[in-house]
């Protein structure tokens, strides 16, 4: 009788063992696609920040003259012919 007993307890005990894994790999399934979601959005929010950037670069290539050049020789042409 004791080792019927002692079977039963051991079942038990690897039971529990057997749910407390179980309980684990969910865990850690759920951290690994929560952290594959994030950085999935962290990925997607530097290519679109650097997407805006390469955007302005190419504004400012293109219009560099109408921005720069000419409101900058303007400037030195009216400093200078007012002394």
């Amino acid at each position: 009788m004791e080792e019927k007993a002692f079977k039963d307890k051991n079942l038990l005990d690897k039971l529990k063992e057997y749910i407390n894994n179980r309980i684990d790999i969910i865990r850690i399934d759920f951290i690994e696609k929560s952290s594959e979601i994030i950085s999935k959005i962290l990925t997607t929010g530097f290519f679109i920040v650097a997407g805006i950037y390469a955007l302005l670069v190419v504004i400012l290539a293109i219009g560099r003259k109408f921005f720069f050049e000419t409101p900058l020789i303007n400037f030195q042409i009216k400093k200078h012919f007012r002394k």
